[in-house]
């Protein structure tokens, strides 16, 4: 695994985390309930249960707020929907991070694996999911996106191409054109947004200082043009983003 994307090693420990806690819980249950992350492995685990996605993201919310540290920076969102356009997270954790923005969103991702497919629709509704495969699928992607932002959604697209094969985690790959000229071609302005990475030692969080950048809407002319914009932007926030003060 190329070294800007070490995804693994967060999931490794939060399953390892989840088995632990259910031992202790048997026979140290109040301290293990003091414990930071507790919360929310509790919601996760009713989310997948009960299916109660709200209350996993309230939970993800004050986990953030508590642990975390989130600081927004630049813009605020816009109350109109438009195409959130953002750099690939690395861990886990950071893509819980969308929590922190509206609750209207929804999500474009790849359909991957049928069990990815079914454990992403325990935590999001079927309103706030697209998914597209990796095939040529342009046309179809186009109508889908049009109808959510229809319907009042905000779209979420991350837009690097090969994530995973990133210099470093705060750099970027190459973006995808895609996204670019759906928001061209149906007129939809696209709302670049640079999110922090969480820094850790075999998925500990070891700095609590997570920042996001919303910069300003606008409207796509040139797609080229404004994929060269935008990845300027991700690599100058990122590189602020390194320096944890």
């Amino acid at each position: 695994m190329a070294k800007g994307y070490d995804l693994e090693y967060v999931e490794l420990y939060w399953i390892s985390l989840c088995i632990l806690l259910i031992v202790l819980c048997k026979r140290y249950f109040l301290p293990v309930l003091l414990f930071p992350p507790f919360f929310l492995i509790v919601s996760t685990m009713i989310t997948i249960l009960l299916g109660k996605k709200d209350y996993h993201r309230t939970n993800v919310k004050a986990f953030f707020h508590n642990y975390i540290k989130p600081k927004i920076l630049g813009h605020k969102l816009p109350d109109y929907p438009s195409i959130i356009v953002a750099n690939y997270p690395t861990t886990y954790l950071e893509y819980l991070a969308n929590y922190l923005l509206s609750d209207n969103i929804c999500i474009l991702l790849y359909k991957g694996s049928f069990i990815q497919s079914r454990i992403v629709k325990y935590f999001y509704s079927s309103d706030q999911i697209i998914f597209v495969g990796r095939g040529k699928e342009f046309v179809d992607t186009q109508i889908k996106v049009k109808s959510k932002i229809d319907s009042g959604y905000t779209v979420l697209v991350y837009a690097e191409k090969r994530f995973y094969d990133r210099p470093s985690k705060y750099d970027i790959s190459c973006l995808h054109s895609g996204i670019f000229s759906i928001a061209k071609n149906i007129k939809i302005p696209i709302t670049p947004i640079v999110f922090d990475h969480i820094d850790h030692d075999f998925g500990i969080v070891t700095n609590s200082n997570y920042k996001i950048y919303i910069d300003k809407p606008r409207y796509v002319t040139d797609v080229h043009k404004e994929m060269d914009t935008v990845s300027k932007l991700f690599r100058k926030k990122l590189r602020f983003f390194k320096i944890k003060l």
